[in-house]
């Protein structure tokens, strides 16, 4: 059996928090910047081999949103098993609470 290619891709909103989070970072510790990104990478090629590794969104209860944690980080994905894609919706901080972050309808893909 061979292994489908998922290919990740990143939301504008996620791309946007992961950058923010790595510039403050690296304002006040670059090495801590740099260790975070290639925690990311790390755990992205994990989800890439194994797109369902990740858990539900707890608060969501779609079984096509999971999450994974880096560090102090929630990335939440939707799997989109017809295209074999996996798109970064949301890179937040654990503290902050989804449904202030970010509107359900924004996770649905609606």
């Amino acid at each position: 059996m061979r292994k489908r290619n998922w290919r990740i891709t990143w939301g504008q909103t996620a791309a946007d928090e992961l950058a923010a989070a790595v510039d403050y970072l690296a304002e006040r510790n670059r090495p801590a910047a740099r260790n975070l990104l290639n925690a990311l990478d790390e755990q992205l090629g994990r989800v890439r081999q194994f797109p369902r590794s990740g858990r539900e969104v707890p608060e969501l209860q779609r079984e096509h949103l999971r999450e994974v944690f880096v560090s102090n980080y929630r990335i939440i994905y939707r799997v989109n098993d017809a295209r074999a894609q996996l798109q970064v919706l949301a890179f937040i901080h654990s503290a902050r609470l989804l449904p202030s972050v970010m509107p359900r309808n924004h996770l649905y893909g609606i």
